[in-house]
Formats: structure tokens, C-alpha cells, sequence
């Protein structure tokens, strides 16, 4: 019995910080809203200060970039869970992007235990990303 609540004590901690998909969610819907509004200073506000800073990404989401993506992508429309590539090594939660002019596209990303950023990939694609589409087509 106190082997059990040891281990009960031990892992609420951990489940604590774990991220739900209403996190998410949640992060994709500030995503979408600053990069519709080319908020760029909000999206960077989406990292932990220290990465974006040593990432360079006040290079990637600047209104000049931003302006860039808007005329080759349009905005952002609608977006949906698409599922966890497991195939990647930090198993980054895929959502199928719609975009005004470029359509469907994927959109992945992590959280850190902050809830902020850790990894953001704005249009991707892989082995696993292609996986869940498939699965998702015969859903």
C-alpha cells in the first residue's frame, strides 16, 4: 500500500504539467489569430523568451515575412487535429491547415511544460504526417 502511494505521489507531479489536446487547441488558436492579424511580435511572445531570441525566429515572424506568407499562403481559415507523428522524435501534434490560397497544408508543433512553443514547423510534411493523412482518409 505505501509502495502505491508512493508511486501515485511520484507521477502527480508529472501529470500535473502534462498537455491536453485543449492546450493544443488553445495554442493553435492564438497562432491563427496573430498570424492572421500579422501580430509577429504576439507569435514570438508564444516562445520562452531565451529560444526565441537564440532561435533568430524575430527573423522568421516579422511583418516583412509575414507579409511574404500572406501573399503565397493567404490566411488562415480553419485547422483541425490531425494527430501525434509518432515517427518524430518529439511526437509533434499535426493539424491540418487550411490556408485562403494554398488550401490544406500541415502544421505541427510541441509545448513546453510552460505551455509555450517548443517546436513550431508552420507548413511541414513527413513519412508520419503522411501516415496520419492516410488514416485519416480511411477514418
Amino acid at each position: 500500500m505505501k509502495t502505491l502511494l508512493f508511486i501515485a505521489l511520484l507521477a502527480l507531479p508529472c501529470l500535473a504539467q502534462a498537455q491536453t489536446l485543449n492546450d493544443y487547441q488553445h495554442a493553435m488558436d492564438k497562432f491563427v489569430k496573430y498570424y492572421n492579424n500579422k501580430e509577429g511580435d504576439s507569435i514570438l511572445q508564444m516562445w520562452p523568451a531565451k529560444t526565441a531570441v537564440t532561435a533568430g525566429l524575430q527573423h522568421i515572424w516579422n511583418s516583412q515575412s509575414l507579409d511574404h506568407a500572406h501573399s503565397e499562403y493567404g490566411k488562415i481559415t480553419a485547422f483541425k487535429f490531425l494527430g501525434v507523428d509518432m515517427d518524430d522524435p518529439n511526437n509533434v501534434k499535426v493539424f491540418t491547415t487550411h490556408f485562403s490560397i494554398a488550401g490544406d497544408k500541415t502544421t505541427s508543433l510541441t509545448l513546453d511544460t510552460d505551455r509555450k512553443l517548443g517546436t513550431f514547423r508552420f507548413i511541414t510534411t513527413s513519412d508520419g504526417i503522411d501516415k496520419l493523412q492516410k488514416q485519416a482518409i480511411n477514418r
